[in-house]
């Protein structure tokens, strides 16, 4: 009966190790196989997704419902996120073959004609949008406890997540 049990413990090791490496195949499959408009698209999902945050931490400041220790923390700490998806929208930009990211007027918030851009238009807008999100959140930061500095700082910030909703729909993957 014992003899069963160890061929049963077996079994489980290897199937075990068949998921493990089966998952790890399956990672390393999706990291070589994605296309750069699928990341572009998550990456357009990420920036969004902190311009809200943003936008959550500046509306608690405007109303007094946050520490300033909590909002500048907070703040900083989005600094960091937005930082990230900034440089990685550089490079999307930089892979899509952008002449130069500075000819982008980085306070531009309109979001007229993204339907029908090319992924080097969404990487460009991302990216200009990306660089005034982070200088608002740094602003936050120093600022947030003074309620209609941080209730400016909302309103911008909201305007970029508007800004942000048709860039990201016109770079979904079909």
């Amino acid at each position: 009966m014992s003899g069963h049990a160890s061929r049963g413990s077996q079994w489980l090791q290897i199937a075990i190790g068949l998921s493990i490496t089966v998952a790890i195949a399956g990672g390393i499959y999706y990291e070589v196989t994605a296309t750069p408009e699928d990341t572009l698209y998550i990456k357009l999902g990420q920036l969004r997704s902190r311009a809200a945050e943003v936008t959550r931490v500046a509306d608690g400041a405007a109303a007094q419902r946050l520490t300033a220790h909590y909002i500048e923390a907070q703040s900083q700490q989005l600094a960091k996120a937005v930082a990230k998806l900034r440089d990685e929208l550089a490079k999307a930009q930089a892979s899509a073959g952008s002449p130069d990211a500075a000819s982008v007027d980085s306070t531009s918030l309109r979001a007229s004609r993204f339907g029908t851009d090319s992924r080097l238009g969404a990487a460009r807008r991302a990216h200009a949008l990306s660089e005034t999100l982070l200088a608002l959140t740094q602003s936050l930061a120093q600022n947030g406890e003074s309620p209609p500095q941080a209730a400016a700082l909302r309103d911008r910030a909201r305007a970029i997540v508007d800004a942000l909703i048709p860039i990201e729909r016109a770079a979904r993957p079909s």
